[in-house]
């Protein structure tokens, strides 16, 4: 409800930012997931989530960028639906989903009957999604998923700390008791 009387994207730009620079992974993922299902579901976000979906002026582009930066997989994929980048979704699942994974959601996905995604404009030719949003094509997305990586090579790097930390413990109390 603060974006009520403050900038919701200003609100959501600025908590990204910090968010992109935290220490603490696993504040900053838990963080970024709350964020995530504000941004999908109040009604108060409406018109910033109209902004995402188009992706039709320089800020909404550069909010999208400042969002994807985030420390969840799973609301990265949310923000690329919400704002119709539907290509560079499923190349993130290829990446991020186990070979054997990503083949069987392929293949229930090429079970379902596909969907014209084409614009019919008055001049009579088609136009892709892509075509009718330029400032999308201006988005560096491997600039960005190689952040994303980053990221998460991070969150990997924290837990096998975790993992060694709590392994010394536990032989540091089995040494004590011997």
């Amino acid at each position: 409800q603060l974006s009520i009387y403050l900038s919701a994207e200003a609100i959501f730009r600025s908590l990204a930012e910090i968010l992109t620079e935290e220490s603490d992974v696993t504040m900053a993922s838990i963080m970024v997931q709350c964020l995530n299902t504000i941004l999908l579901t109040s009604t108060e976000i409406y018109e910033l989530r109209s902004q995402l979906k188009e992706l039709n002026s320089e800020e909404s582009c550069s909010l999208f960028c400042c969002l994807y930066k985030c420390h969840s997989p799973i609301s990265l994929m949310s923000l690329c639906y919400l704002t119709q980048n539907y290509a560079h979704a499923y190349r993130f699942m290829q990446i991020f989903l186990k070979p054997s994974t990503f083949k069987l959601l392929r293949y229930r996905l090429e079970c379902v009957p596909h969907i014209n995604l084409s614009v019919v404009s008055d001049n009579g030719p088609q136009k892709k999604r892509g075509e009718e949003r330029p400032l999308v094509e201006k988005i560096k997305f491997d600039k960005l998923l190689q952040h994303f990586m980053s990221v998460q090579a991070r969150h990997r790097e924290y837990k096998r700390k975790q993992v060694t930390y709590k392994i010394s413990v536990v032989k540091n109390l089995e040494a004590k008791k011997a």
